[in-house]
């Protein structure tokens, strides 16, 4: 959730994760996950030209650009992520954890009621 935070429109975010729907890759270049869509055949070749691409700018320049746009941003990722596993540790402790795991190892549906 981290990165997707950064990459995503908050409705997409939450659609994404409060469903836990697969998406084909074009839903997900629609909404902004993905840069662009290649045949598989393609994808090598597709990778080595925007590589190519980037590496005609000048090294120092792109440096700076990276941590320019890290700068902008409002949180640092770090402590985006060290937010996120202290939720992710509490989630794990739950009941509904608990029961989600049981459900799963007993090949049942949960029972969120408890």
């Amino acid at each position: 959730m981290t990165f997707l935070r950064r990459q995503l429109r908050e409705r997409d975010l939450r659609e994404l994760l409060l469903t836990s729907e697969l998406i084909e890759a074009e839903r997900g270049r629609e909404i902004g996950l993905v840069n662009r869509v290649v045949p598989v055949s393609e994808l090598e070749n597709a990778a080595q030209k925007i590589a190519a691409s980037i590496l005609q700018g000048a090294p120092g320049a792109i440096s700076n650009s990276k941590r320019l746009m890290a700068e902008l941003w409002p949180t640092p990722v770090k402590q985006d992520i060290e937010r996120a596993l202290r939720h992710h540790l509490e989630a794990r402790e739950s009941d509904e954890a608990k029961e989600g795991i049981a459900a799963f190892n007993e090949k049942r549906p949960p029972n969120w009621a408890g």
